[in-house]
């Protein structure tokens, strides 16, 4: 028996957000091992990561959503990630997004990756919601998450006690 999931793959102007890859996991275990990982409290060992990686690939077959590599078209380098997540216990579907490389922080990779993201959950999953869970110290993802038109909707308590902002983004649909 074959279990086949089909990924989309969307298209912004600098990037393509595809489905992840094996090739893919060398540049995000490398940033979970990072010094800017650890500062964000996600300091993960190869294990950890490998589990943390192959564990958000099989949101899509759970799901029928998941997390988009984002792929610089410039060079085709694998530069982070953005995607939907709704982990065991976790209240409602969140969407995320991390960049892995240092050259691509501040350029707004990660604000173009997620438009495109809510653009597909919104007109093509037709969710009628999507939060993003960021901890209160997040304050470039809190103005990320601003900057999509995101509000406060409160904060919730993870199962592994840390206490984060929920963050509601506007459904509408998005050209």
């Amino acid at each position: 028996m074959t279990t086949t999931v089909t990924i989309p793959t969307l298209e912004t102007d600098r990037l393509i957000l595809r489905a992840p890859r094996k090739e893919d996991f060398g540049s995000f275990a490398r940033f979970q091992a990072s010094p800017r990982a650890e500062e964000r409290g996600w300091l993960m060992t190869e294990d950890e990561a490998y589990n943390h990686f192959t564990k958000r690939m099989g949101e899509w077959v759970f799901h029928g959503f998941g997390w988009f590599t984002l792929e610089r078209k410039s060079d085709k380098a694998p530069i982070g990630y953005t995607g939907l997540m709704r982990p065991l216990n976790q209240p409602e579907t969140e969407i995320g997004w991390t960049i892995w490389e240092d050259d691509a922080e501040g350029k707004g990779y990660a604000y173009e990756a997620a438009r495109a993201v809510l653009r597909f959950v919104f007109n093509d999953l037709k969710l009628p919601t999507i939060v993003s869970y960021i901890h209160p110290d997040n304050l470039r993802s809190i103005k990320l998450a601003e900057r999509l038109g995101a509000k406060l909707d409160g904060q919730w308590t993870t199962p592994s006690g840390k206490l984060v902002d929920v963050w509601r983004h506007p459904n509408e649909v998005l050209a």
